[in-house]
């Protein structure tokens, strides 16, 4: 038996061949292209790292009607550049005071943040293996007692990673000017 084949037929053939390949071809690309993204996307969401320290590891300090000031430093220790808000919760709860007195008269202080230049600040912004200086600087509420603890926690929260932070606690007492 013999078969005949015209022109047409194998353009016809042709045609069928090269379209379900370049649909293979294709949607293995696509597949692939997606398998990269998510691992990437993957990648950065857990490589999230950070430090955030104050200077010298100096987390305890007394404060007097005039104020006092803690400099931080944020390390952002990830391979992609990172941002970060700042900020600061009273936790005189939840924490120990330095003397290891009761935390029941523990009080609460103002707390806002700045640039070394003093200007204000609520995020931070830092390349990979960055690190950057800031203050935090407390303030006395009139009528505040003396002779009394608080204690701050400093968070710095990513807006790049979901629920990634790092934070460190700092000790304030306010001491009385009478006995200084």
């Amino acid at each position: 038996m013999k078969f005949k084949t015209t022109s047409n037929e194998i353009q016809l053939f042709y045609s069928i061949i090269t379209s379900r390949l370049n649909f293979t071809i294709s949607r293995n690309l696509i597949i692939i292209a997606l398998l990269i993204v998510s691992t990437t996307f993957s990648y950065s969401q857990s490589s999230c790292k950070a430090k955030l320290q104050v200077e010298k590891s100096r987390n305890s300090r007394s404060i007097t009607s005039e104020g006092t000031q803690y400099k931080l430093e944020l390390t952002n220790d990830n391979f992609n550049s990172a941002n970060y808000t700042l900020k600061a919760v009273n936790i005189n709860a939840s924490c120990s005071n330095n003397d290891g007195s009761s935390t029941s008269g523990n009080v609460n202080l103002t707390i806002f943040f700045t640039d070394l230049d003093s200007n204000p600040i609520t995020e931070l912004s830092l390349n990979p293996g960055e690190t950057k200086s800031f203050l935090a600087k407390i303030g006395l509420p009139s009528g505040t007692p003396f002779n009394k603890w608080n204690c701050t926690q400093i968070i710095a929260t990513s807006n790049d990673c979901s629920s990634y932070s790092v934070s460190t606690i700092l000790h304030t007492l306010v001491s009385d000017p009478n006995q200084e």
